[in-house]
């Protein structure tokens, strides 16, 4: 167990430097100038939703920052728990948010209204904005995206993460071969790696919210040859979340990898040691340290 956690500690640290050179753009005359232009220009940074109090209304309902609005989506309800939040909505639309939680690690899972009123800061899709989402072609999504508002650029990707994970998913039920293969052999492969490296740049806009960390979890395991390098990132991704101030994403990822396969408990233990102490540099320089923690 300790060698593959070992293992899993060098994934994870491989996984965090590629992100940190891909983020910052600290390393190379190259990168700094894609990181000068992610952030494009009257686009609100991290720092400017900072410290914000979260605001409760009287009727229970929370605002939505403007950068992070979805047309017809101003504020959002909250509640004490998953239970009571999903059934303010109706039976017809529960199954959608229901689907949208179990993709993302659980991520409606909250304990407290100020749990919800805080995700809504930050920048989380809400289930308001699954329902919205759904009268948004990709197409419109993208074009929002591109003009400052972060929250499409998530749903735009949640989308081609699901897609991909479809589309993966049957063609290794009928060509049994290696996932690597899909994007050369599956008609829709082409497609949707044009998409996912065209979209992809979306979640390195994103400097005011957490929920890059699950998508990130989700994102760089599609391709899973490797098990034990696949669980390493998810974890990772997880573990990013868990950084950048929601703390449940830890016990998320615990429960992601509960049980007594010990190459999953060391892939656990590893990631956590690596993930131990204070934020890393490149996430205080990107704005990430003035995101207040989950309360």
């Amino acid at each position: 167990m300790v060698a593959v956690a070992a293992i899993a500690a060098i994934f994870l640290g491989r996984y965090l430097l590629r992100t940190t050179q891909t983020v910052t753009g600290q390393t190379t005359g190259q990168t700094q100038v894609v990181r000068a232009n992610l952030k494009p220009a009257g686009m609100n940074t991290a720092s400017s939703i900072a410290k914000k109090e979260y605001e409760i209304a009287g009727d229970g309902s929370t605002p939505i920052p403007a950068k992070f609005q979805l047309p017809g989506v101003a504020r959002v309800r909250t509640a004490a728990n998953f239970k009571e939040w999903i059934a303010q909505f109706p039976a017809s639309e529960q199954e959608k948010i229901v689907a949208f939680n179990k993709r993302n690690f659980q991520v409606y899972n909250v304990n407290s209204v100020k749990q919800v009123a805080w995700m809504a800061l930050y920048g989380y899709p809400m289930p308001e904005d699954i329902i919205a989402a759904q009268k948004f072609s990709n197409t419109d999504l993208r074009e929002m995206a591109k003009s400052g508002n972060e929250k499409a650029g998530y749903l735009l990707r949640e989308r081609n993460i699901e897609e991909t994970a479809e589309k993966l998913s049957a063609f290794h039920a009928k060509e049994g071969t290696a996932g690597q293969n899909f994007w050369e052999q599956d008609p829709d492969g082409p497609r949707l790696a044009q998409e996912n490296s065209a979209d992809q740049h979306f979640l390195l806009n994103a400097w005011g919210s957490p929920f890059v960390g699950y998508l990130r979890a989700r994102e760089e395991a599609l391709i899973d040859d490797d098990p034990v390098f696949a669980q390493a990132k998810v974890i990772g991704g997880l573990l990013l979340a868990n950084s950048l101030g929601d703390s449940r994403a830890e016990s998320f990822a615990d429960d992601y990898y509960v049980g007594i396969d010990p190459t999953r408990m060391a892939i656990l233990y590893g990631a956590t040691s690596v993930s131990s102490g204070p934020p890393p540099p490149w996430l205080r320089n990107c704005g990430y340290s003035d995101i207040a923690p989950i309360p």
